[in-house]
């Protein structure tokens, strides 16, 4: 059953807006997470009273809570009596009962064995503190992730090929040590945020749903922040060098991503950090081209090799082979070496190395060479 949100903040059910707010503004100062770093408690606590007042703040809530209340839905409080026959003294209550209390949205086999009173406050009041959105469809959102941090590494196809490790050198953010990530001196003026009232979430209200998002003038933490911290400047976080070694596996494309666990920036809350993502790309190559798990590339040889044929040493990106040229071979020919490309992932077939035969054209030539070239026109072969 839902906890007594009167209770919680510890006001009468009487209490007026302005009492419910002073109440909430105290314990909220006193509980937030940024004052009771690695307190779970305290943490509890603060979701417990942010949860309460969000629904006491406003007087539709209020009244739908209250009429709840009376219902016997909280604290196991019974019913009244009328319409006998409930264990325990209570009264049953029919689909119109409640439907006249909360309106259309309410299902009474939500109550009694679909989902539970979690699911029902979750319809009438939306996405709670405790980041569970109501309703059947909804969906556990929680505290958020701390935002990635981007790089970028640049390889040769050949470190590609066979994989490689790289060291980068990075600003990596860390909450500051001195204000432990709030962004402010502790006790130096800083007041609850009045757009949110210190929830951290904006809700958009759309039909019978409530879409929350973290609120823009706080970011997030409910406190507007006083007297910024001279260490961060205010940020909640510093950068620290660090040389980090980056494991690139073989086989990686041009625009692939390597991801890091939590070396990204911290989050506001007890959510993970986040990661650091490095995009690596290719080095401009003139020598290499790859082509899914083919590798193209290029040799030249002589017009006495192109017409007699001859072996030429290739490099397929990680060891040197013969290459034969048939006699005859073509400016332009295309030859292909079978399974010297790549086996990207380790079980799919190896590509070909894909070799271009350029022929060199002599721009200068002896008087004997260029006798024997006439010699050879003069004969006719090869037309």
């Amino acid at each position: 059953m839902p906890k007594d949100f009167y209770k919680t903040l510890g006001v009468d059910e009487k209490a007026s807006i302005d009492d419910i707010k002073k109440k909430y503004r105290e314990l909220a100062k006193r509980y937030h997470p940024d004052r009771n770093k690695g307190n779970h408690d305290a943490e509890e606590k603060f979701k417990d009273i942010s949860e309460a007042y969000e629904v006491l703040k406003d007087d539709q809530k209020r009244q739908q809570y209250d009429t709840m209340r009376r219902f016997g839905g909280v604290d196991g409080r019974p019913g009244g009596g009328g319409h006998g026959g409930a264990p325990g003294g209570g009264r049953f209550y029919t689909d119109a009962d409640f439907s006249q209390a909360f309106g259309d949205r309410f299902d009474v086999n939500d109550l009694f064995g679909f989902g539970g009173l979690g699911d029902i406050f979750g319809s009438m009041f939306g996405e709670n503190v405790r980041g569970r959105r109501g309703g059947p469809s909804g969906r556990a959102s929680g505290p958020q992730k701390g935002k990635d941090l981007r790089a970028e590494i640049k390889i040769s196809l050949e470190q590609a090929a066979k994989g490689t490790t790289k060291k980068i050198r990075i600003a990596v953010p860390e909450n500051c040590a001195t204000c432990g990530g709030a962004g402010t001196v502790q006790g130096a003026g800083e007041t609850i945020c009045p757009r949110c009232q210190g929830s951290g979430q904006i809700a958009h209200v759309q039909g019978n749903f409530a879409i929350s998002r973290p609120c823009p003038s706080c970011l997030g933490r409910g406190i507007l922040p006083g007297k910024p911290c001279q260490t961060c400047g205010g940020k909640g976080t510093t950068k620290t060098k660090k040389t980090i070694a980056v494991k690139i596996p073989a086989g990686i494309e041009n625009g692939g991503t390597v991801r890091l666990r939590s070396l990204g920036y911290p989050s506001s809350g007890s959510a993970p950090t986040g990661d650091l993502i490095i995009r690596v790309s290719y080095m401009d190559n003139q020598k290499y081209k790859r082509e899914g798990n083919d590798i193209q590339t290029s040799v030249t040889i002589s017009f006495p090799q192109a017409a007699l044929g001859a072996k030429v040493p290739v490099t397929a990106l990680t060891r040197k082979v013969m290459l034969t040229i048939p006699s005859g071979t073509q400016p332009g020919t295309v030859m292909r070496l079978r399974g010297l490309g790549l086996a990207v992932p380790d079980d799919a077939p190896k590509g070909d190395l894909l070799v271009t035969v350029n022929v060199s054209i002599p721009t200068t030539l002896t008087d004997r060479q260029k006798d024997l070239l006439r010699e050879f026109d003069a004969t006719g072969v090869g037309v």
